[in-house]
């Protein structure tokens, strides 16, 4: 058996050789285009999250001046104003609210 595995290896050794050499480019042509594919991936993930995060801040800055702004108003008028009661205590339903 060796021997015809020896024999089948010297006469095919150019052919196996550029077969081997072409499946390194093609495989290496692939792998690297899997890791572009992936960082471009990332790439537009990490993106997307900053563009939801800036909206957050932006949104958190806009509630934070509202509440500030209640809170300057119910400083100069603590007892007659009913209609911010339920936005400062953060109940939906209602439940809790000043009256």
């Amino acid at each position: 058996m060796l021997p015809f595995i020896l024999t089948f290896l010297k006469s095919y050794w150019k052919q196996l050789a550029i077969g081997g050499i072409i499946l390194l480019v093609v495989g290496g042509a692939y792998v690297k285009g899997r890791k572009d594919c992936a960082k471009q991936m990332d790439k537009e993930v990490i993106q997307e999250l900053e563009k939801r995060n800036e909206s957050v801040e932006r949104e958190r800055g806009k509630v934070d001046e509202v509440r500030e702004k209640i809170r300057a108003n119910r400083e100069l008028t603590p007892i007659d104003d009913k209609r911010d009661s339920c936005i400062l205590s953060g109940d939906p339903f209602k439940e809790r609210c000043v009256k």
